[in-house]
This record gives structure tokens, C-alpha cells and sequence, in this order.
């Protein structure tokens, strides 16, 4: 009888750790389809400003690159931005669009270029609203 009720306990205990192990397989899969579904939701509003037939705006690129690099979670290097921005249906003009892409992003200071890593969005999108981030002054080719 004391075995029975062993192996019992033994069924229970294992069946309580497979349920657990669902469980946390379960909420990381939500997690995933909620960072997609932000991903989506960004990438259909940026779809939703393309103009007709023009190159797509400065603002309506960084808005879709905001949600390709939250989506990806690590910086991405040039190419692979270009890439997914042109799934998006975006359009960059010129005769080196990749560095038109990144002229267009450089502005931003929520997205920002780490040299031998890639583009990334900044670490201090978070800061309170009367954060102020200053830079210093570009200088002008007369100096």
C-alpha cells in the first residue's frame, strides 16, 4: 500500500513539473506574439504614411526601423536594416540608398550607430520627459 501511494505522490509530483514546463513554454510564446504584434502594428503604420509613388519620408522610415530593431532585440548592421525596411514596403531614393538610410536615421537620437556593431535604439528612450539630451554642434567645412 506504502507504494502505491509512492508512486502516486511520484506521478503527481512529475505531472505538476510538466504542467509548470508548459506553463512557462506557454508564456514565453505569448511574449513572443505580443513583441510581434507591436512589431506589426509599427510596421503598419509606417506602411499606412508611404505616399503615392514618392520616396518615403525621414520620419516615416525611423518609425519603421524603431519597431524592425525592437523586434530584432540587437543591433543590425546596415544591409539587414535596408532589407527589412524595403519588406516594409518603404522606399529610398538615391544612388547609395543604404547611406541614404543611414543620413536619414542619423538625426534620431532614439536610434543610434555603434561602430562594429550596427544600429540600435538608444538606451535612454525611458528617461523622464524633462530629460534633455544635448550634442554638441556639427561643424560647418568653413571652420
Amino acid at each position: 500500500m506504502s507504494s502505491d501511494n509512492d508512486s502516486l505522490r511520484q506521478q503527481a509530483i512529475n505531472d505538476i513539473d510538466d504542467l509548470n514546463q508548459s506553463i512557462a513554454e506557454l508564456e514565453a510564446r505569448r511574449e513572443e506574439r505580443r513583441v510581434f504584434l507591436r512589431v506589426l502594428t509599427e510596421i503598419e503604420k509606417s506602411n499606412d504614411l508611404v505616399g503615392n509613388g514618392e520616396h518615403s519620408s525621414a520620419d516615416e522610415i525611423a518609425s519603421c526601423v524603431r519597431g524592425i530593431l525592437t523586434a530584432a532585440g540587437e543591433p543590425l548592421d546596415i544591409s539587414q536594416l535596408y532589407d527589412e525596411v524595403l519588406k516594409a514596403g518603404l522606399t529610398i531614393g538615391g544612388r547609395n540608398p543604404k547611406g541614404n538610410l543611414s543620413a536619414k536615421l542619423a538625426p534620431y537620437d532614439d536610434i543610434m550607430f555603434i561602430k562594429g556593431k550596427g544600429w540600435k535604439l538608444s538606451t535612454f528612450n525611458s528617461a523622464p520627459s524633462n530629460f534633455v539630451v544635448r550634442r554638441r554642434p556639427r561643424r560647418s567645412l568653413a571652420e
